[in-house]
């Protein structure tokens, strides 16, 4: 081989040696940084945001001698939620058959403090359970006297640890909303699920939500938080 054609080839593998290692960094940076959470979602003009109300949990919830991966807590008495979730992530031990202890919808009537509890499928032989996937997305339609008053969202992601963990790693209310007197009871159930499908469309996927990290992340693996019913 003459000394163009060793040069060539030279300058050929330190290119390809080069390229390797930028995608290497490029990749370790996508999957290893983490972003803090995008500003809040706006309001739309019928809008005022629900100051309290809804609590997120982002640690071992302990409930009888069950374990839940998260959850929310409302403290809205009078009214009822719907509360809707994209994976079979929400514990109703009253539907429990061949050890499926979760279903995607749940109904609340809040006549003081109630819970919806975010867990994975059980195991037939043990209380074991695992999450399948690593994000999920709670949506809630808040109603009063049959009216609808508001709603509200609210996000689970990154388990601390491999796929099929036990918990999450971080969560937020992302938006938590009651309609103002002209709009409370003249929205439709179609517009409010409009709303969400925008803020879930435009805020969680647009803003990349599940790759962020909130003040809510779990730094570890927390002390068990006991919530009565």
């Amino acid at each position: 081989m003459n000394r163009k054609a060793i040069i060539a080839v030279s300058v050929m593998v330190l290119v390809a040696a080069v390229c390797a290692t930028a995608m290497a960094v490029a990749g370790s940076r996508r999957t290893g940084t983490v972003m803090t959470a995008p500003e809040e979602p706006i309001l739309y003009d019928d809008e005022m945001p629900l100051e309290t109300g809804i609590e997120v949990y982002m640690t071992d919830l302990r409930l009888s001698t069950h374990y839940y991966a998260a959850a929310l807590g409302f403290d809205m008495p009078g009214r009822t939620v719907d509360v809707s979730c994209d994976h079979n992530y929400l514990f109703g031990k009253e539907n429990v058959k061949d050890f499926v202890y979760t279903e995607k919808v749940r109904q609340l009537t809040v006549d003081g403090e109630n819970y919806v509890m975010v867990r994975g499928q059980g195991e037939p032989t043990n209380d074991h359970y695992y999450l399948e996937y690593n994000e999920t997305t709670l949506r809630m339609i808040i109603r009063e006297d049959d009216r609808i008053v508001g709603y509200a969202m609210a996000c689970f992601w990154d388990p601390k640890g491999p796929k099929n963990s036990s918990y999450f790693n971080d969560g937020m209310l992302v938006k938590a909303v009651l309609f103002d007197d002209h709009a409370k009871g003249r929205i439709t159930e179609e517009e409010v699920n409009a709303r969400l499908d925008a803020l879930y469309n435009d805020y969680v996927i647009g803003e990349k939500l599940f790759d962020t990290q909130t003040e809510n992340a779990m730094h570890h693996y927390g002390d068990v938080l006991e919530v009565v019913p």
